[in-house]
């Protein structure tokens, strides 16, 4: 009984400490899902061109020369090539706005921000609470805890006796609201709680390093690619990140988008990551030197360790991307039925609360 009650105090103490956290960056998790698709059609003067025949995309390095003098406010941090003549050139700054390039004339078709944006300030939410850094502590700290607070809720859940494994599986439609709620909390919590700790163990992957490092260890396969080259070419080219784009489009002529990590120190190279349409496909990393365009080290996904590949896939684990559109259908209903647990959790705790503080007080 004392074994029960210690993990009901640290299922319940968890939860209210946690709990509105987590009703945040539930929502605001549900609602980036399909950013993509739903910005795709919501923002088409800013995603999409109409080529123009014959045309060829100015330079990479031209593309980014614009961004940077039509939003000079923040550095640039990111430039997504998509291998689709009707997509524009998007830009990301560090400060989170979007610049949107007309890969054929240069023109600028738009800046977009969290304020005229719903799926930035969703996805500012859901990662920072648009608190910065220290929200981005509080986020991590709270996907953390969210480990424990699952794992005692199949403790309690567990039936300690034969002959109520039957019930502990069938969700209730009938009966008293406040035991409907009690059972939905118990058995909708126990059917979810795997896929709640995929998004939890998902999230640490991706909010902490040292969690990064422990997958590392419990795979047994150290990290092959941990070092990021740096540039030191002395041979400066006109266009450096055209040319590594060119080399790119040699070697994945297939690939669906190449995402650029802009280097932000002297000596830093530009990271490509190189992503296809199918879900299941595996991304690669190339590194260029910023001054000479050259290929500094390639990372092919066959050459992964399983640690690699794991953390990898930590993005497309956590958002259910790695199953394509089904996937991510399925981990939009898992967090949304998130909020109702918090809820229903919240209203089982405040009864018991309630009759508690009568007892005292009787």
């Amino acid at each position: 009984m004392k074994f029960r009650q210690a993990f009901l105090k640290v299922h319940s103490y968890l939860g209210i400490a946690i709990g509105g956290i987590l009703i945040i960056v539930s929502a605001s998790g549900c609602f980036f899902m399909f950013h993509k698709e739903l910005s795709n059609l919501l923002y088409a003067d800013l995603y999409s061109v109409k080529p123009v025949p014959g045309a060829q995309h100015l330079s990479a390095d031209t593309i980014r020369r614009i961004a940077a003098e039509a939003y000079p406010v923040s550095p640039l941090r990111e430039i997504v090539f998509k291998n689709n003549p009707a997509s524009s050139v998007k830009i990301y700054a560090w400060d989170l706005h979007i610049i949107h390039i007309n890969p054929y004339t240069g023109a600028l078709l738009g800046i977009q921000d969290k304020f005229d944006d719903p799926f930035l300030l969703a996805w500012e939410l859901h990662t920072t609470l648009c608190l910065g850094k220290f929200g981005g502590y509080v986020v991590n700290l709270c996907t953390l805890l969210v480990i424990p607070m699952a794992i005692s809720g199949i403790v309690l859940w567990w039936p300690r006796k034969k002959e109520k494994w039957k019930r502990v599986f069938i969700l209730p439609f009938k009966g008293a609201w406040k035991s409907i709620n009690y059972k939905w909390h118990a058995i909708g919590g126990f059917y979810i709680s795997v896929f709640l700790l995929l998004i939890a163990f998902s999230g640490m992957m991706i909010g902490y390093k040292w969690f990064q490092d422990v997958v590392y260890y419990v795979s047994s396969s150290p990290p092959k690619y941990r070092i990021v080259p740096q540039s030191r070419s002395a041979n400066l080219d006109k266009a450096p990140l055209q040319k590594a784009l060119n080399q790119v489009s040699r070697l994945f002529p297939e690939r669906y988008e190449a995402v650029i990590g802009i280097p932000s120190k002297e000596n830093g190279s530009y990271i490509f990551r190189i992503t296809f349409d199918d879900p299941l496909s595996k991304w690669h990393y190339l590194y260029f030197d910023q001054y000479s365009g050259d290929l500094l080290k390639a990372r092919y996904y066959q050459n992964y360790s399983l640690g690699d590949k794991i953390n990898t896939a930590k993005y497309q684990l956590h958002s259910g991307q790695i199953l394509g559109i089904p996937g991510m259908v399925f981990i939009f209903f898992v967090t949304l039925f998130t909020i109702v647990l918090v809820v229903s959790g919240i209203i089982i705790w405040w009864q018991g609360y309630r009759i508690t503080n009568k007892k005292i007080n009787s």
